[in-house]
């Protein structure tokens, strides 16, 4: 089975946070499908993410169970507390593990590969101050999850980054005319709708 490659942003967001929004995006958007749909193809994705894992149907029910809470989180209601029991819950069964290195520093990790993982790297974005850049698109059409870089830290629509060739798209300048580079919100738009749609 073909598995999809993740979304990627006009922004890139720190690698630290990358992968929970590889895995709250791993629900149906537009015409792309659920990535949790099937073992086999959550398995394929989330090795495109980077995670070596071949799950069961018994793991991928905990893996949807934590996005749905994770997009819940995320969603309108940050207080949501049936979001944060189910994410208490599924965290109170998956052992995590604290190293501290000198400087000093400290990682969490899990011998499960993607729960684990993703509760772990939860971990390190709220003690980092990066979970609260963290949003759902407030496009209904979109609801993709993406790292918000504005100061205020109040934008409200994601950015994907468009994969074809600028040129292609708008055409070659006229001698003498300096390329558009500024996007339109309808561009963008547009151009995460036709990387969802492939």
């Amino acid at each position: 089975m073909n598995a999809r490659q993740p979304l990627r942003f006009a922004v890139e967001p720190p690698a630290s946070v990358q992968l929970l929004m590889d895995f709250v995006n791993t629900r149906p958007i537009g015409a792309r499908p659920d990535m949790f749909g099937e073992a086999e193809l959550a398995s394929g994705y989330l090795r495109n993410c980077g995670l070596d894992v071949d799950l069961g149907e018994r793991e991928l029910r905990r893996v949807r169970k934590l996005r749905d809470a994770l997009i819940e989180a995320l969603g309108t209601d940050p207080d949501d507390r049936d979001a944060w029991r189910a994410i208490n819950g599924l965290a109170t069964n998956t052992p995590l593990k604290v190293r501290f290195e000198p400087g000093p520093t400290s990682t969490l990790s899990s011998e499960d590969q993607v729960v684990g993982r993703i509760l772990a790297d939860m971990g390190a974005a709220i003690a980092a101050g990066r979970w609260t850049r963290l949003h759902l698109c407030a496009n209904a059409e979109c609801r993709v999850a993406f790292y918000d870089t504005s100061r205020s830290r109040t934008q409200l629509v994601a950015l994907v980054r468009d994969l074809r060739q600028p040129r292609e798209r708008r055409g070659t300048p006229a001698p003498g005319q300096i390329p558009r580079n500024d996007l339109s919100l309808q561009d963008l738009y547009g151009s995460w709708l036709t990387l969802v749609a492939s």
